[in-house]
């Protein structure tokens, strides 16, 4: 089970979670394969936020409310770092995509499982 605080910055859904937490949710995840169901990892930059609109007026672009789906939506920006922080009271670590990207794939391949 993964602990994370859900928040929404620019009306999108966020999900807080610690670094290390999150890769050791990953590996358990992917060890168990009774377990396993598809899994999207976002990583939200304040670009992202302005791009998708997701103050509601165009929710149809970018949906992450699949059922079917385990859905992480993360911090990747500075801005959003620092807002996430001062509504929680709390450091919040940023995770981004590009930093994420290396050990996931190193999980996945341990695993022997694909990603698309």
């Amino acid at each position: 089970m993964l602990t994370r605080k859900t928040i929404y910055l620019g009306g999108l859904k966020t999900d807080i979670v610690k670094l290390n937490d999150l890769l050791n949710y990953l590996e358990n995840l992917f060890s168990d394969k009774s377990k396993l169901k598809p899994l999207s990892i976002i990583s939200a930059n304040l670009q992202h936020i302005g791009i998708y609109s997701f103050d509601g007026k165009y929710p149809e672009n970018f949906d992450v409310t699949n059922p079917k789906v385990d859905e992480l939506v993360l911090i990747d920006g500075k801005p959003l770092q620092v807002k996430a922080s001062k509504i929680l009271g709390e450091q919040v670590e940023k995770l981004s995509g590009s930093d994420l990207l290396p050990k996931i794939l190193d999980i996945v391949l341990k695993n022997k499982h694909t990603i698309l």
